[in-house]
């Protein structure tokens, strides 16, 4: 919302992945369920169509977006769960976009990584959606 995090949580995943792809993969359909419930509640909120509000997901692995943005399924990915491709259908649906999220910018890593005190707090910012102003102390 307004290019600003709006929701997030942490929580350990209900399914074992075999790959970090898979979970990167499961993560990402699970926010995009709580997208989809958020959408609804913000577009009644302001009176307007959800199709509106455009919404991005940001993921950090880049074999996950490709999984994705591809319509069949690869070797790789054929023993996922069908309710995982939940996400693939918004997105070939044109209801939420991708972008790729360098692991130095990855907000999610404040709630999952042990950090040093300067990229902790310059990630609790970027949460917090305080001003951030330099992302020069990491190397």
């Amino acid at each position: 919302l307004w290019e600003k995090s709006f929701a997030w949580s942490s929580r350990k995943q209900s399914c074992v992945a075999l790959s970090t792809m898979e979970a990167e993969y499961y993560a990402a359909s699970q926010a995009a369920q709580e997208i989809v419930n958020l959408k609804g509640v913000i577009s009644e909120s302001m009176n307007c169509s959800d199709q509106n509000l455009n919404t991005v997901l940001k993921v950090d692995n880049l074999s996950a977006i490709s999984m994705i943005k591809t319509y069949q399924n690869s070797k790789r990915g054929k023993h996922i769960d069908i309710k995982a491709h939940f996400i693939k259908d918004l997105y070939l649906k044109k209801i939420m976009d991708l972008e790729y999220v360098n692991s130095e910018e990855n907000a999610a890593d404040l709630f999952t990584k042990p950090l040093c005190k300067e990229k902790f707090i310059y990630l609790r910012n970027v949460v917090m959606n305080a001003v951030v102003e330099s992302k020069q102390y990491i190397d």
